[in-house]
């Protein structure tokens, strides 16, 4: 989330309240990186592109043990903020940050004088943190609200695209472009079964997957990996995790490939069987809301009626062959 004017009117005047000579702000961003959002200094040698990965530095340390710190002879730390130009950090003598709620990020301030901050200090900024999560969570609910209106656009797309693309692989590439788009998934596959049942192999994707090339037409069994498991037990998959990649043998032990931190598994049930999956893959740890839950249930109910269409439709042209001969 970028600089907001609540942010930094926010930092203005926790920065007056403790005679600060710096306030700064750090959310997550992807995966185990934080990035600096928004500041409050009386110089000009914040680092704006500041960046920590999950237990670096003083505030990376906050975020990894979730507890509060006060430093008040940053001479004898031998310890880096990592959010400032070389050479300033020298300067600061004492430092205060607490963890936002939820793993969501640091507020800090520094100062350059020793001795600053208090444990009384520390409380007032407590409160000040519980300002940024009030707002975090007053914007994640009207992002939610805006993001099930684009779920609805999305769905809205995918009913019309059948008569704009009455070929099959255009309308599945047009599609999985789609879906692509709309849950922000970077990769978006379709796996379907072969006819017996004991085997699948990957039918398109939306972009070719880093690390596995030639998946596409490759036949599979149906025992193999992640999606084999889908196929078999008709249950979708979902997998997010923060630090802890998932699991890559989607396609088993032999296409290990590139791993991710979110792997979403639909089955496509028609006639009591699986005959395809939906797979989305992505390398950032992605928060499943229950908007983009309800859509992949949408999804999933409406693209098994689809496919059972055609299977009706292929069916029953064969059976019309079959009188005809």
């Amino acid at each position: 989330m970028s600089s907001t004017p609540f942010y930094r009117d926010l930092l203005s005047t926790v920065s007056n309240v403790f005679d600060a000579y710096s306030s700064v702000l750090f959310l997550k961003n992807i995966g185990p990186i934080y990035s600096l959002v928004s500041y409050f200094s009386l110089g000009d040698n914040i680092n704006l592109h500041s960046k920590v990965n999950y237990g670096q530095g003083i505030v990376g340390w906050i975020i990894k043990n979730k507890k509060s710190l006060v430093i008040n002879d940053f001479s004898r730390e031998n310890r880096t903020l990592c959010y400032y130009l070389k050479g300033e950090e020298q300067r600061i003598k004492s430092f205060m940050g607490v963890p936002l709620q939820k793993g969501r990020g640091v507020l800090c301030v520094d100062s350059k004088k020793t001795y600053t901050f208090t444990e009384k200090d520390l409380k007032i900024l407590y409160n000040f943190a519980k300002l940024v999560d009030s707002f975090l969570d007053e914007y994640s609910k009207v992002q939610e609200t805006e993001y099930v209106v684009d779920y609805y656009n999305a769905f809205q797309t995918i009913c019309s695209l059948k008569d704009k693309f009455p070929k099959w692989d255009e309308y599945l590439l047009q599609l999985l472009n789609i879906l692509s788009t709309y849950t922000g998934f970077f990769y978006c596959l379709f796996v379907s079964r072969n006819e017996r049942g004991t085997g699948y192999y990957l039918e398109r994707c939306n972009k070719k997957i880093e690390g596995m090339e030639g998946l596409e037409g490759k036949r599979f069994h149906i025992n193999d990996g992640v999606i084999g498991w889908v196929f078999k037990n008709h249950k979708s998959i979902i997998l997010s995790q923060e630090r802890d990649r998932c699991v890559s043998s989607l396609f088993g032990k032999n296409y290990m490939g590139k791993e991710f931190h979110t792997i979403v598994c639909l089955p496509l049930i028609v006639n009591l069987k699986t005959r395809g999956v939906f797979v989305f893959l992505d390398k950032r740890k992605k928060n499943i809301s229950k908007g983009l839950s309800d859509f992949f249930c949408l999804l999933s109910n409406h693209m098994s009626l689809f496919l059972e269409n055609l299977y009706l439709k292929d069916k029953l042209r064969k059976k019309k062959r079959e009188v005809k001969n």
